[in-house]
Parts: C-alpha cells; sequence; structure tokens
C-alpha cells in the first residue's frame, strides 16, 4: 500500500529536469498507479479507495498549483501531451477555481467517507451509495474533460488523465462498497453527506487560498507600496554572456536587459512571449533578448531525448528570418502555430504571413552552420544552469552588473519594474 504513491515519482523526477521526456515514461508511472490502485481495491475497497483517494489528492494539489505557475509543469512532454496547455485553458476553471482543487475536494471527501464507512453503524452506512453517486458524476464530468481536450483545445493533460483513471477505479471502489449495504439506505441517510459536503468544501478552498496567487505569492513590498524587485529574482554567481548575436526588442541602450530562453514547441513558451511584450510596452528602460533552447537532443546535447521534434528547425527558421530583419515576426507566428512546426508549415508561414525572400529563406535552413548560433546559446544557457523553458534573466537593476535570474512570474516582474526610479 506504501508504494503507490511512488509509483509515479521516476515519470516526475525525469520531468523535472526539462529534459523533453518521451510520454512512454510517464505513461509507464500512470499505469503503474492504476493497477496497483486497483488491485487493492479489489481486494479490499476500503483500503482501496483511502489509496486512490491520496493518490488524487496528491496530483489534484499539483495541478492546482501548476494552474496559478508561469513554470513548465512536470508532465509538459511536447505540443500533444502539454498539461500547460490543458491546466491554463478557458476550461481548466468552475466558478473562478481550479477543477484541479475541486477534484481535490472530492478525492479528499471520498478518503474521509471510506474511512468512515461502518455497515453496522446508521450514521455513515449509506457511505457506499453516496460515493458511487459522486464517482458517477466524476466519470461522466471526466468523460467530458476528455473530450474538450482532444476536440477543442487539442491537447492532452497526461496527469489529468491519471485522475480520469483514479475516477474509475473509485468508481469501482464505491460500487463493491455499496455491495456490502445489507438494504437500501438514501445518500442523505446519517452523517455521510454532511461529512462529505464539508470536507469537500473545506479542501478545495483551503487548497485555494493556499496556493492561489494573492496567498502563494513570495512578492514582498517596500515600505512605499511599490513590489520589492529583489523579491523575484535570484542572484547568479557569473554573469550571462552574450555575444552579440541576440535578436533584441526594444531599445537597445536601454539600461536594464532581460534574456528570455525558450523552445518554440513549448506551451509555457508560447504563453508568456505575449506576457513579455506587454512588459516591454509599459517599460520603456527595459529591452528583451531572445536565446534559443529547444529540448531536443536534435540540436542539444543536453536533452536526453528527440523530444520537441521541429524545436531545432524552428530555432533555426526565426534565425534565418533574423537574416531579413523579421526575427520577431517569426518569433510570434511560430508560437502561435506550435502544432505546426514541419518544414512545409514553417515555409509556409515565412513566406504567406512573414513575406521573407524564400530563395534565400530556403538556402538558410539548409545551411548547417546555422546550428552554431543555436549551439552557442545552448552553451550560454549551461553556464547560468538553464534545465528548462521559458527561463528567465535579467541584469541592470542596480549599480552592481550583476545578473539575476527571474523566480517570479512576468506580471510580477512587471510590477516590480513599475516601481523603479
Amino acid at each position: 500500500m506504501w508504494l503507490v504513491p511512488f509509483a509515479i515519482i521516476p515519470a516526475i523526477a525525469n520531468a523535472s529536469e526539462g529534459a523533453g521526456l518521451a510520454p512512454s515514461t510517464l505513461w509507464t508511472g500512470i499505469i503503474a498507479a492504476w493497477v496497483v490502485a486497483a488491485g487493492l481495491t479489489a481486494k479490499n475497497a476500503k483500503q482501496g479507495l483511502v489509496v486512490v483517494s491520496i493518490l488524487g489528492a496528491m496530483v489534484s494539489f499539483y495541478l492546482g498549483q501548476q494552474h496559478f505557475s508561469d513554470a513548465p509543469a512536470l508532465c509538459d512532454a511536447g505540443n500533444l501531451y502539454s498539461c500547460s496547455t490543458v491546466n491554463s485553458s478557458e476550461y481548466s476553471e468552475l466558478f473562478g477555481i481550479p477543477i484541479a482543487l475541486l477534484g481535490l475536494g472530492h478525492f479528499v471527501a471520498m478518503g474521509v467517507l471510506a474511512t468512515l464507512h461502518n455497515d453496522q453503524e446508521e450514521e455513515y452506512a449509506s457511505v457506499g451509495s453516496l460515493l458511487f453517486a459522486t464517482s458517477v458524476i466524476s466519470v461522466l464530468y471526466s468523460v467530458v474533460l476528455a473530450f474538450i481536450s482532444k476536440s477543442v483545445i487539442g491537447a492532452w493533460c497526461l496527469f489529468c488523465i491519471s485522475l480520469y483513471g483514479l475516477n474509475t477505479i473509485g468508481l469501482f471502489g464505491a460500487w463493491k462498497l455499496k455491495q456490502t449495504q445489507e438494504k437500501p439506505i438514501g445518500l442523505f441517510a446519517g452523517k455521510s453527506f454532511s461529512t462529505a459536503a464539508t470536507t469537500f468544501i473545506a479542501a478545495a478552498l483551503v487548497s485555494f487560498m493556499v496556493i492561489s496567487p494573492s496567498e502563494s505569492s513570495k512578492v514582498t513590498t517596500t515600505s512605499d507600496g511599490k513590489v520589492d524587485i529583489m523579491s523575484v529574482l535570484e542572484p547568479l554567481a557569473e554573469p550571462l554572456p552574450l555575444d552579440g548575436s541576440e535578436p533584441v526588442m526594444g531599445d537597445r541602450k536601454a539600461k536594464i536587459q532581460i534574456v528570455e530562453f525558450a523552445d518554440f514547441e513549448c506551451p509555457h513558451c508560447a504563453m508568456v512571449a505575449p506576457k513579455l511584450k506587454t512588459l516591454l510596452s509599459a517599460n520603456p528602460k527595459v529591452n528583451l533578448r531572445f536565446k534559443h533552447y529547444p529540448i531536443s537532443n536534435i540540436c542539444n546535447p543536453n536533452v536526453g531525448a528527440e523530444g520537441h521534434v521541429n524545436a531545432c528547425l524552428a530555432a533555426t527558421a526565426t534565425d534565418c528570418a533574423l537574416k531579413q530583419g523579421k526575427f520577431w515576426e517569426m518569433n510570434s507566428i511560430v508560437f502561435k502555430n506550435q502544432n505546426y512546426l514541419s518544414r512545409k508549415d514553417i515555409e509556409f508561414m515565412a513566406e504567406a504571413q512573414v513575406k521573407l525572400e524564400m530563395t534565400q529563406f530556403k538556402q538558410c535552413l539548409d545551411d548547417p552552420a546555422m546550428l552554431k548560433g543555436i549551439q552557442s546559446d545552448i552553451e550560454a544557457a549551461e553556464k547560468v544552469g538553464v534545465t528548462g523553458t521559458p527561463s528567465l534573466y535579467l541584469t541592470g537593476v542596480d549599480d552592481s552588473g550583476k545578473w539575476y535570474k527571474v523566480s517570479g512570474s512576468v506580471e510580477q516582474l512587471q510590477a516590480a519594474l513599475a516601481g523603479l526610479e
């Protein structure tokens, strides 16, 4: 029983490195958790439901945290399997609360009721019936969410899928408990319903207050109420090397420089990119420089898997657009079309949307020397410890000349920069 929560750890540990983990590894961990949980539930419904509730609450809490974060999710494994895309969509909330936290409330209530279940005592004799009813609803809602992922969002959240399976196993366990009832018992009999409702509401709301930005932010303010810039930065041991080839948005002579390391197939990079443009428009004393960090061993030796198979080609394409003075136009188009980054798709975007001279562009794409610029960016990333994308770095906020890693969100950084003289 104690081994179940660790069944998905190999997948989580590898994904946290930002190394373009193959979806098969995540699937292996998820299926292992399902098999063990289902086996325990078949043997002992109460114990199985408690294990399902623990696993479900853990995953739900993580997804709830990730809903409010700009950082890549542990279960981001390309465009098709992107927790970040699904977990930040308009379908990820109900009444302003992340559905992950509503799921957390469901799983916590399941665990409490399973623990209290007793056929011989009327107070909690209806647990089986109540859990069966709520589990039917959760499974049906899982089907709806799966349909939305496939047909509307166009991406899957593997951790969400793990919850769909746990909901199904929970339904099986609730059915088994229900079979132990010697006679029909109403859903609202005894204390089962009131306990479940109280637990559900308390778990969902407490977790929301704990991890929502207003509560979880570590940002501090100065005496005059402005955001303290140092509360969203972490000092680097050595400066970030710039070779002068980086495309620049904003005033090249601006005192404050932000450097963005990104991957064009990274869903969170695509979400952060427009936020950075908003930040620049609000802060003329800041410029933005772009560096590549494709999450693919096709061009990045720091990555252990093929990962984002089109990321290296997309990086080359934007550098080729830079040669024609249109890097940021290509950058924007590529980020908006992350699911369509084949050679044919990129050439179409370059010609029809960015209006590049195509003979020069195609020759540039085929030039192996173009990889040198990408590799230079990767070497710079190594020196400052980049392991995933997006990663932001900054200098010029003080007179020390130090470089800092941005640890807060782009919105927090923007608020902090607005408070600088």
